[in-house]
C-alpha cells in the first residue's frame, strides 16, 4: 500500500457509510472536503470553522436534515515491524462524530440520529469489513471514546485499524561511472531518470546547489571525489555511487 492508497482507503470508508440507509440523513464528509470551495458555499456562516459546522450542513443529494455529522479523517500508519521490503504496521482509521442536540432532535429538520448511536453504527458497519489486497478492518482498543474537547457539542471519536504490509517504493537504478582519458561518463538504465553529480564529495542531488545535472561527459582530474545519484518520477533515488579519480 502506498501513501496515495491511504486516500483511497479514506474514500472507501466514507462511501461505506454513505451507502448505509440508517445514516441517510447524517452529513458524512472526508476531512479535505471541508476545505473545498464547494463545501464552504454550503456552510451557513463562512466566518466559522468548517469542522465545527459540519454537523449543521446537509450533505449533497440528501434530505437536508441537520444536527449530526461525521468527519472521516485521513488514515494514519503506525509502523510495528520495519523490514527491508517495506514496513509492516497498523493503519488507523479515525472518525469524528459531532452532534448539536437541540438542532439534531428537531422533529421536522433534525437527523434524529444521536451521536453515540451513529458512532456505534459506524463500528458495526466497518468492523470486519475487508478489501482484497488491503486487509480486514477491526476495532482499535477503546474504539469509541467521548471527544470532550468539542463540548458543549456531543462528540465521539471512533477508531478502527487494519494491519497490512506496505511495499517500499522501488529505487532508480544505480548510476554507472566510467572514466577514460580525463573524461567521466555517467549512465542509468532507469527510464526518465536524471543524474546529478559532484566532484568534491558533496551530496549528488537537486537539493544541493553545488551538484550538477549530468548532460554529457565532463572533465575530471586525479584526486576528484566523484559522487552520483539518479532520480526518476515515482521512484526513490538510486543508491549513491562514490568514485575517486586515480
Amino acid at each position: 500500500m502506498s501513501f496515495t492508497d491511504f486516500i483511497s482507503l479514506q474514500r472507501d470508508v466514507a462511501h461505506a457509510l454513505l451507502c448505509e440507509p440508517w445514516l441517510a440523513d447524517v452529513n458524512i464528509v472526508m476531512r479535505h472536503e471541508l476545505l473545498t470551495e464547494d463545501a464552504l458555499k454550503r456552510l451557513p456562516d463562512r466566518t466559522l470553522a468548517a469542522e465545527v459546522l459540519v454537523y449543521v450542513t446537509p450533505r449533497n443529494k440528501a434530505s437536508g436534515r441537520k444536527g449530526c455529522g461525521v468527519i472521516v479523517e485521513v488514515p494514519e500508519f503506525n509502523v510495528q515491524s520495519p523490514n527491508v521490503t517495506g514496513p509492516q504496521g497498523d493503519i488507523f482509521l479515525p472518525l469524528l462524530v459531532l452532534e448539536e442536540p437541540l438542532m439534531n432532535e428537531a422533529p421536522a429538520t433534525g437527523t434524529l440520529r444521536p451521536a453515540n448511536q451513529v458512532a456505534q453504527k459506524i463500528l458495526d458497519l466497518l468492523h470486519l469489513d475487508a478489501d482484497d489486497g488491503t486487509g480486514t478492518i477491526g476495532a482499535a482498543g477503546a474504539a469509541i471514546t467521548p471527544a470532550k474537547d468539542w463540548e458543549p457539542l456531543r462528540a465521539f471519536n471512533v477508531r478502527l485499524k487494519l494491519t497490512c504490509k506496505r511495499q517500499q517504493t522501488a529505487r532508480a537504478g544505480v548510476v554507472t561511472i566510467a572514466v577514460e582519458s580525463g573524461l567521466a561518463t555517467l549512465a542509468c538504465n532507469t527510464a526518465e531518470s536524471s543524474i546529478y553529480y559532484t566532484v568534491n564529495g558533496g551530496f549528488p542531488g537537486p537539493s544541493n546547489s553545488s551538484a550538477t545535472l549530468y548532460t554529457a561527459p565532463f572533465s575530471v582530474t586525479t584526486g576528484d571525489v566523484l559522487r552520483a545519484g539518479a532520480y526518476a518520477p515515482d521512484l526513490n533515488p538510486s543508491p549513491r555511487r562514490n568514485y575517486t579519480v586515480n
